[in-house]
């Protein structure tokens, strides 16, 4: 990123950042923590003595609440489930998706789950 930028901005002094950072840098010098609940939970923090901590969790450690972990967890839940409410559920499910079973979606990992448990979330 800093390569592209000089590129752009050949000669300007700059500094990259992220949100967390800028929103700390907005709380002014006394300690805080600034936290992002999301897919990609991370916190940073500063201390009265200025000393920064920052605590990355991601998706595979943390992600409670998200579109991915409730989709996920709702094509578990109901993929081979018997009751009225589950069978219901995972209809759908598979009509949304526009499969007839949820079997092949159950335990997917990487750039495939990406793509299917959000959307079970819509």
């Amino acid at each position: 990123m800093r390569e592209l930028l000089g590129g752009f901005f050949a000669g300007a002094r700059f500094e990259l950042c992220t949100d967390l950072d800028l929103a700390l840098g907005a709380t002014g010098a006394r300690a805080a923590i600034v936290l992002v609940a999301g897919r990609a939970r991370r916190r940073l923090g500063r201390d009265e003595a200025g000393q920064s901590r920052d605590r990355r969790y991601g998706p595979k450690k943390s992600d409670e609440g998200s579109a991915f972990a409730i989709g996920k967890s709702a094509v578990s839940a109901v993929a081979n489930a018997t009751s009225e409410e589950a069978k219901n559920l995972r209809a759908r499910i598979s009509k949304m998706l526009g499969v007839d079973s949820l079997e092949k979606f159950t335990g997917l990992e990487g750039a495939e789950a990406d793509e299917i448990y959000p959307r079970v979330f819509q």
